[in-house]
């Protein structure tokens, strides 16, 4: 009798245990009631799509590891005249569509407006604008602005070349990253500031930048910077975040490695991913560098943070019978909760 007792005692104490470890209890998950209805900016792809673009990458990728290995994959299947299809082409055909997903009702609209394969970088304070990127232009790298209302998509940092991310700056202009090749066959990769009747500004000379953010307070950028050595040897080693000052243009200060820094609409904190390829998750930490800490319990890796306008919430892609999907936690770190499975998604923007 005092076994059947004891263990009686013991099942809710399990059963808490394991709604902590799997973030997965009802009363725990994020309630799209409760969520804001701010669009999120997603590059998708339909499940269907996506899984024939995992499977190339896939054979990709093995051809990579042994250029020998051949016929994991059979690409005829994407060739609409069955002719033997290069995996690079054939993964050319399923490229990604801009997309805004409601957070809280899960509507989709497509922004068929912008360039093939477009990648979502950044809102303007309004709302009214999206930046986005896309190297299917001119053969470049460039980014643009799509203005919701309407439908317009115009060139931002014409003349720079390969132009490849950009953020709003809360009040004028923005800043861009860009990679070009000088007279001399030299390298110049540069961040600079772009204002209404100014000439652009440098901000920094760094190697890559694929993401950067505007703080809320107008007075930082954040970026990860990767050297060519780093792009060159497939290198698994994260590069490390910098803040930058910018009004007036100052001090740079590392902070630690880690991914996708984005920062809190007061800009008081930065959210990123940090671990490993494959396996990340989560962090915030003050812009300063100091209180970071893990953004909850996790039980996947974690990557593409973005922070919801009200600054309440925290989204990231994560795999999910097997595709990238869209997850969603508080800021806190409770409620972990699968967002949107209707589509594989990238590089969210909130």
């Amino acid at each position: 009798m005092f076994h059947v007792s004891f263990r009686l005692l013991r099942l809710p104490l399990l059963v808490a245990f394991l709604c902590v470890a799997a973030s997965g209890c009802a009363t725990n998950s994020v309630n799209r009631a409760e969520l804001p209805e701010d669009n999120i900016a997603v590059q998708l792809w339909e499940n269907e799509e996506a899984r024939r673009r995992r499977d190339i990458i896939a054979e990709l990728q093995g051809s990579s590891r042994d250029q020998q290995r051949r016929g994991v994959l059979d690409l005829n299947q994407y060739s609409s005249s069955g002719d033997q299809t290069d995996p690079m082409d054939a993964l050319d055909r399923y490229p990604a569509k801009l997309a805004l997903i409601n957070p809280r009702t899960r509507a989709v609209t497509f922004l068929d407006q912008a360039p093939r394969g477009a990648r979502p970088l950044s809102w303007s304070k309004d709302r009214t604008r999206l930046m986005i990127a896309s190297d299917r232009v001119k053969g470049k790298f460039q980014i643009f602005e799509l203005n919701l209302k309407s439908g317009e998509v115009n060139l931002l940092a014409p003349g720079r070349g390969n132009v490849l991310a950009g953020s709003y700056a809360v009040s004028d202009g923005y800043a861009f990253s860009s990679i070009n090749m000088n007279d001399e066959g030299q390298v110049e990769m540069k961040i600079l500031r772009s204002q209404t009747g100014k000439p652009d500004e440098l901000l920094a000379t760094e190697s890559a930048v694929q993401h950067i953010a505007y703080s809320g307070s107008g007075r930082h950028v954040a970026y990860a910077p990767r050297d060519l050595k780093m792009m060159s040897s497939r290198s698994e080693r994260l590069p490390r975040i910098v803040v930058q000052e910018v009004d007036p243009v100052g001090n740079r200060r590392e902070l630690g490695p880690g991914l996708h820094p984005v920062f809190s609409p007061d800009g008081e904190w930065i959210v990123y991913s940090a671990g490993r390829p494959g396996v990340l998750r989560t962090f915030r930490m003050r812009i300063d560098g100091s209180g970071r800490t893990p953004i909850g319990p996790t039980v996947r890796s974690e990557g593409s943070p973005a922070i919801s306008p009200d600054g309440k919430y925290v989204v990231y892609v994560s795999k999910h019978n097997g595709l990238d999907r869209l997850f969603v936690k508080r800021f806190d770190g409770t409620g972990d909760t699968l967002l949107y499975d209707g589509a594989a998604v990238e590089g969210p923007i909130w």
